[in-house]
């Protein structure tokens, strides 16, 4: 092999090297930068759950599950699609009392392909999946709001 050839796959190796540090030091700082927990007796919690739902009116949300199974209730009411800048989702644990806020910048869940599941955080087995396209369809909204048999509530929407 040439030396020339030899140098030149050591640069690309070291640039891939230092692409994927990058790329895993960023999702380490956006994910400890995104999510926050706290301890919140239910008051403080149903306050701040009912601080976020003032937000949206009267509004519903886009998800609801009935029956076990997650329903689309609601259809985007605007043709053009809106340019979010975050889902945030907030969840409270009875149990320990523990109050858990997640943001998201948007940029982040456009570089998903897949769609973004949201049924594993709500306790659900099936699939919960919504696109960027369709959440970017409704603009700013509720995604869902359910509270769990156990109490567990979780809160999620989009700006």
């Amino acid at each position: 092999m040439k030396k020339e050839t030899a140098r030149t796959l050591t640069l690309i190796a070291g640039l891939v090297i230092l692409l994927g540090v990058l790329g895993l030091g960023s999702a380490i700082w956006l994910f400890t930068r995104s999510v926050s927990t706290r301890q919140a007796d239910k008051a403080t919690a149903e306050a701040e759950f009912a601080r976020v739902r003032r937000q949206f009116g009267d509004a519903g949300p886009i998800l609801d599950i009935r029956g076990g199974d997650p329903v689309i209730v609601r259809r985007p009411a605007r043709s053009a699609d809106a340019n979010l800048s975050a889902m945030h989702v907030l969840h409270w644990d009875p149990e320990d009392e523990s109050f858990t806020r997640v943001d998201i910048p948007f940029w982040f869940l456009r570089l998903k392909a897949t769609p973004i599941e949201l049924g594993s955080g709500v306790g659900y087995q099936g699939e919960l999946d919504l696109t960027v396209k369709d959440l970017e369809r409704f603009g700013p909204a509720i995604v869902l709001d359910h509270t769990g048999r156990g109490g567990n509530r979780i809160l999620i929407w989009t700006e």
